[in-house]
């Protein structure tokens, strides 16, 4: 008789520590994927890290793993361990043992954590049909797995669109990225808004950013800063500023 295939969140899950956690993340506003547009039901990241973690991988036998693999499920869904390198990647290592495993026994070969990362075999797929606010399957894609995402409500897809795709897509320097953004990348000064035309009919420098550039964070910030000046243009006619009208 085989083994079921149980998860360690059916066995037990560290619901008190988790919650406390989750409570404080929403007073993070810098750096948070809640500031990118408001969601009515957006799950905190500290609980999608810790729930995806702890159902993809199985509980341990002993008591004393068992009471370590909570401990860590606490120290992994903490805010500030997020971006910890070292942190994330036992967790990742963790469940691509537990996915070798289980493809093992389903194929009747062996797997190993070396084929998933070779992509010699698929990684975990996380599925989450009504993803919302994304924060599940970012937190799916932190911890190495392949993510879906589904709504049907058009303001989710588009901020799923943000959240999950578009960074993974433009992230990066890309064949055809506007020329603006090379000049960034090489920490050149960008073109005043009103002469972006002006810019991408000039042509590419020869020379490549470097490889760390993120051209969509540098694209935000210029349409950003854009809409900025294009709206105080269009306004100050009709306010006066505090140098001709001291308050």
């Amino acid at each position: 008789m085989t083994r079921p295939d149980r998860r360690f969140i059916e066995e037990t899950f560290p619901v008190k520590e988790i919650n406390r956690i989750s409570a404080k993340e929403k007073n993070i506003r810098h750096g948070h994927i809640s500031t990118l547009h408001i969601w009515w039901a957006r799950r905190p990241l500290a609980a999608s890290r810790a729930t995806a973690y702890a159902a993809l991988v199985p509980p341990p036998e002993d008591i004393l793993d068992w009471q370590k693999q909570r401990n860590f499920i606490v120290e992994l869904s903490k805010w500030e361990n997020a971006l910890n390198p070292p942190l994330l990647e036992r967790a990742r290592q963790a469940i691509y043992a537990a996915h070798a495993e289980r493809l093992s026994a389903e194929r009747g070969e062996p797997v190993t954590v070396e084929d998933i990362e070779a992509g010699r075999v698929p990684p975990p797929r996380v599925l989450d049909p009504f993803a919302g606010g994304g924060s599940y399957p970012l937190e799916a894609l932190r911890l190495g797995c392949e993510a879906y995402a589904n709504d049907y409500n058009p303001v989710a897809v588009l901020i799923l669109k943000a959240t999950l795709e578009y960074p993974q897509k433009y992230g990066r320097p890309f064949a055809g990225m506007p020329e603006h953004l090379w000049w960034e990348g090489k920490g050149k000064q960008l073109p005043p808004a009103g002469q972006l035309r002006m810019a991408l009919d000039e042509p590419a420098p020869a020379d490549a950013p470097p490889t760390d550039f993120n051209p969509l964070l540098a694209a935000v910030k210029y349409w950003g800063n854009w809409v900025l000046e294009e709206a105080r243009a269009e306004l100050a006619p009709f306010y006066r500023t505090e140098t001709e009208d001291e308050m």
